[in-house]
Order: structure tokens, then C-alpha cells, then sequence
């Protein structure tokens, strides 16, 4: 049998994503489960759609006081103003040099919604995020 960690051995850089879901944090005694690794970056929800995670600014402050390399995510609701999702992000997330760019998280796809339409409100999101952060978001999907 094959576990997550065997598989991820394989890798010379290794990362987690946080959000409220983890609960509290202790950021100052985090560590790899591996002793001989370390944890080089993490990725921090800021917002679910419209929607601000509630542990966001608590865990931003202890990733930078653990200097943990770290950037935000957003996880998409394909099925909701593209516009307002980036208004939200980017009045949680200030960005300062050192930071990983932007993370757009689009997993869950709306069966209301067109294709083309989700491409739409995909492509006006990573836009507003790129003009507005003058780095190009990263694309995370299932």
C-alpha cells in the first residue's frame, strides 16, 4: 500500500493550505511530519467567494511571524459575480514583497452556468487579481 507520504517524498519542496477548517494554529511549533524535511510555503484561504474565512488574518500574522513563506487562495463560486469575489480578496489580502502570488481554488462547477460563462467570470477574476496585484494569479482546480 501506498500512503500520501511515501508519495510525496519525492518531492524537494513541500507545502499546506490552512483555512479555518484546522482550527487554531500553533504556527510556532509547526513542523513536517518528516523530521528530516521542513515546511517551505504555506497557502492560506482568504475568501470562500464572497465570503471572508473567519481564521484568515490569524493565520496570515503567524505564517509571517514563523516566516513561512506564504500566500493567499480563493476559492471560486462559479456561480456568483466574478467582480465581487476579487472586490472581497483583494480588501482581505495585502500582498508584500516576498509573498507567493495569488491563488485561484475553482473545484465546484455550477450546473446553472455555461462553460463559456464560467470561462468569463474565471478569466474577469484573475484580471481584476493580476491589474490590481501586478502579478499573474496561480490556477488551482480539481
Amino acid at each position: 500500500m501506498v500512503y500520501k507520504s511515501d508519495h510525496i517524498k519525492q518531492y524537494a519542496i513541500h507545502g499546506i493550505d490552512v483555512s479555518h477548517h484546522q482550527g487554531a494554529i500553533e504556527w510556532d511549533v509547526i513542523q513536517h511530519p518528516d523530521s528530516t524535511k521542513q515546511i517551505d510555503f504555506v497557502f492560506i484561504r482568504a475568501v470562500v467567494g464572497t465570503e471572508k474565512d473567519k481564521r484568515f488574518k490569524e493565520n496570515w500574522t503567524g505564517a509571517t511571524k514563523s516566516q513561512i513563506k506564504k500566500g493567499a487562495y480563493h476559492y471560486y463560486w462559479s456561480d456568483v459575480n466574478s467582480a465581487k469575489q476579487a472586490a472581497v480578496f483583494k480588501n482581505q489580502v495585502v500582498l508584500n514583497k516576498g509573498d507567493l502570488p495569488p491563488v485561484l481554488d475553482i473545484e465546484d462547477i455550477s450546473n446553472v452556468q455555461n462553460k463559456a460563462s464560467l470561462r468569463k467570470g474565471l478569466k474577469n477574476w484573475v484580471a481584476i487579481i493580476e491589474d490590481h496585484y501586478g502579478v499573474k494569479p496561480t490556477i488551482y482546480n480539481g
